[in-house]
């Protein structure tokens, strides 16, 4: 969200919702007194469920309904996937329960029933004006003349989990526009400027930075840093064994060693299962 220079200074809580209603199949021009539409109960539900902006930092949407199996069989069964956000954790769980309230309730008035599960996928991250990492790269955006600008975004980024993990993580606009549509882009001069807002950052002195060898950015970024005298390491993997490899050497270095388990190691076990189904 915003041009380069832009601070997200807020990201929501996010929740996703999972529903399984069940009604009952019959035939649609013998008998459709005897069925139980899915169908009908998923559209009361979502007409009575707020959707869209709630209010100024809270929204929710449902974005997928699948159901049914022919037009002459009052349908059966419907899943429906939706979510809610919000910066506030009391406002995401009454917009969460208004939800579910909404599916418990057309599926009660309709005679079928309904099954809800929810996940948070990741908390709000939230960060305030005298916050240290918002003054360096306030500095940072000075230096390149950039116009520092703090907003809060409704989407969620990488710095939500990495929040969750003990890393004061923070996002970042780049100028893209049209979000999640056909139209979605980024100007040259966005790009342009984000390069050099980075730099920016790069050269207030970080202990270290680390790079992938195998990636653009080390041409770009390494010459700068060693003439800065910033310590830079390159980093060379080619399979995910070698990627491990490295995760675990960071998780060690950073006083974290239980993230290996936590993550790696689990990633690692998810990926095997994954190529054990292939033929």
């Amino acid at each position: 969200d915003g041009a380069p220079g832009t601070i997200i200074m807020g990201a929501p809580y996010h929740w996703t919702l999972r529903a399984r209603i069940e009604g009952r199949a019959a035939h649609a021009g013998v008998e459709p007194e005897e069925g139980v539409s899915a169908i009908q109960i998923a559209a009361a539900a979502v007409a009575a469920m707020p959707l869209g902006r709630i209010d100024e930092c809270t929204t929710a949407n449902v974005g997928r309904i699948e159901g049914g199996v022919a037009v002459n069989i009052v349908p059966a069964v419907v899943t429906l996937m939706g979510e809610c956000r919000s910066l506030y954790e009391d406002r995401v769980l009454a917009q969460r329960d208004a939800m579910t309230r909404a599916l418990e309730e057309a599926a009660a008035r309709f005679g079928g029933q309904v099954e809800v599960a929810w996940e948070l996928d990741y908390p709000a991250v939230m960060h305030e004006p005298g916050d240290a990492i918002v003054a360096h790269l306030e500095a940072a955006a000075a230096t390149c003349g950039l116009e520092s600008r703090h907003a809060t975004s409704g989407g969620g980024a990488d710095a939500n989990i990495l929040g969750t993990k003990g890393a004061d993580a923070i996002t970042l606009g780049i100028g893209m526009t049209n979000f999640h549509s056909v139209d979605e882009y980024i100007e040259v001069a966005d790009l342009q400027n984000m390069a050099r807002y980075v730099e920016a950052i790069i050269a207030e002195q970080p202990d270290l930075i680390v790079c992938s060898m195998s990636m653009n950015g080390w041409e770009v970024i390494s010459g700068p840093a060693m003439a800065t005298g910033i310590p830079i390491i390159g980093l060379q993997y080619d399979n995910v064994q070698d990627y491990l490899k490295w995760f675990k050497v960071f998780c060690n270095l950073t006083g974290h060693p239980e993230l290996w388990d936590e993550i790696a190691n689990a990633t690692a076990e998810r990926i095997i299962s994954v190529v054990e189904q292939i033929p």
